[in-house]
């Protein structure tokens, strides 16, 4: 059994229809980080596009957030992902009117000490949207900071994300 591996810069970013889309930033002294500034309050999102899906097997798809606090140092994050396939010449669905999978949520604590740490909050997305190989993938990241449990301060700079999928 053999893992696929798709990663997303936080440039590849881009607006999701109806939802707020969070503050481009761009910041280091020593080495430049490009991330998407998500809000404490609110909820906001970006998506990210596959326009091919290779070699999916079965399986849980696994989302791996790489995202940092810009101010605090403790707190929880509610990071949600969602996917949206079709697949060409087989499904009847408008691509632009095509609706999103239930979302699934995880929660990343802060783990303390250093505003700016990097972390990778990991959300296992299990309503897949009948995902096969060859589909088109829309895949949204929002951080729900109105959710009770988002106890973190601040922005969280998302810097990136990896989806991993079985092939098998």
């Amino acid at each position: 059994m053999a893992t696929t591996r798709v990663q997303f810069a936080a440039r590849q970013a881009a607006p999701v229809a109806g939802e707020t889309f969070p503050e481009f930033k761009q910041a280091g002294s020593t080495i430049t980080v490009q991330s998407c500034s998500f809000d404490a309050t609110g909820t906001e999102a970006v998506q990210f596009v596959l326009p091919y899906v290779p070699a999916y097997g079965s399986g849980n798809v696994t989302v791996k957030i790489l995202w940092y606090a810009d101010t605090a140092s403790s707190g929880d994050v509610v990071w949600g992902a969602s996917l949206a396939c079709l697949t060409p010449d087989t499904d009847t669905q408008d691509i632009e009117t095509d609706a999103w999978a239930t979302e699934t949520t995880a929660t990343d604590s802060h783990l303390g000490t250093t505003v700016q740490r990097l972390h990778v909050a990991t959300v296992t997305a299990s309503n897949l949207d009948s995902i096969t190989t060859g589909d088109y993938l829309a895949l949204r990241i929002r951080r729900k900071g109105a959710d009770g449990s988002d106890t973190m301060s601040g922005d969280a700079q998302m810097t990136g994300v990896v989806m991993e999928w079985s092939d098998t």
